[in-house]
């Protein structure tokens, strides 16, 4: 039982850190992409 929850709390960490990572990656690209819309349109 103490198995089973100390991988799950370690997999909910892991879960944690990718959410965060793409959720920047994500936020950056948006911003890149209206920036180059922009340029294109000037």
């Amino acid at each position: 039982m103490v198995l089973t929850l100390n991988h799950l709390d370690r997999e909910l960490q892991e879960a944690k850190a990718s959410e965060a990572r793409y959720a920047k990656m994500a936020k950056s690209l948006g911003f890149l992409c209206g920036l180059f819309i922009v340029l294109l349109l000037m």
